[in-house]
């Protein structure tokens, strides 16, 4: 994983966003939501490039709304 600047920025949001989606989740129950939130912590790790990042996090964001 690179350490620029924009990599860890984009990193940190995403997890930020990710451990709102957990707690959402286990709160009410929508399991949807959880395992969004896993992965949306998890992702970061594993995708390095901010652009790829930052798209298949907003498609992870938008699934649970889907699944409704």
């Amino acid at each position: 994983m690179t350490n620029d600047a924009t990599s860890l920025f984009v990193g940190l949001m995403v997890s930020l966003i990710g451990g709102a989606y957990v707690l959402y989740g286990r709160k009410q129950g929508h399991t949807a939501a959880l395992l969004c939130g896993l992965l949306l912590t998890l992702i970061p790790w594993f995708l390095t490039n901010p652009l790829a990042l930052a798209i298949s996090c907003v498609l992870l964001m938008g699934l649970p709304l889907w699944l409704r």
